[in-house]
């Protein structure tokens, strides 16, 4: 009888990210914003954008990085939320950019692929996750009775273009 049982692996500890982590990874513009306080910022956001969008290649990392520091520290959406909308926002674009050919996000034109998104029959998304992707890129949030538009990915600022 052989033993076909595999040595134990010692789990390696997973490296804690910090904003510090972003340098070399984002625009320096990105990190010197006002109003922005990356010390304050969750080090779960840098992990799950470092390891998975920034791991995947995407993009529209930056895109992401930005709208992340901007919904914790200027707008101050509840983590939960900016998480829903980091995986949104994620996954449509990855599922979005290879289908319609896309590989910078400066070619990502809201006029002409969100409609095109909605009413796309090769995706088997849901009306539900359309609506939900739709919706998490164009809210606005009430703070201090002022309605401050909340920022949005699909027209945003640009940063030098990656190429996936």
């Amino acid at each position: 009888m052989t033993d076909n049982t595999f040595p134990v692996r010692e789990p390696r500890p997973k490296k804690r990210y910090q904003w510090q982590d972003l340098q070399g990874l984002v625009s320096p513009a990105i990190l010197s914003a006002p109003r922005l306080d990356w010390e304050r910022m969750d080090r779960r956001y840098f992990q799950d954008l470092i390891r998975t969008v920034h791991g995947d290649q995407a993009p529209w990392f930056e895109h992401l990085v930005l709208l992340t520091a901007i919904l914790e520290t200027y707008i101050g959406l509840d983590p939960s939320s900016i998480a829903g909308r980091l995986h949104s926002l994620h996954g449509r674009w990855r599922a979005l950019f290879p289908a319609y050919g896309l590989t910078t996000f400066a070619q990502w034109n809201p006029e002409e692929h969100l409609p095109r998104y909605l009413q796309d029959t090769h995706f088997s998304d849901s009306l539900t996750t359309r609506d939900d992707f739709f919706r998490r890129s164009w809210k606005s949030k009430k703070i201090g009775g002022n309605e401050k538009p909340m920022p949005s990915p699909l027209i945003s600022p640009k940063f030098e273009e990656k190429r996936i």
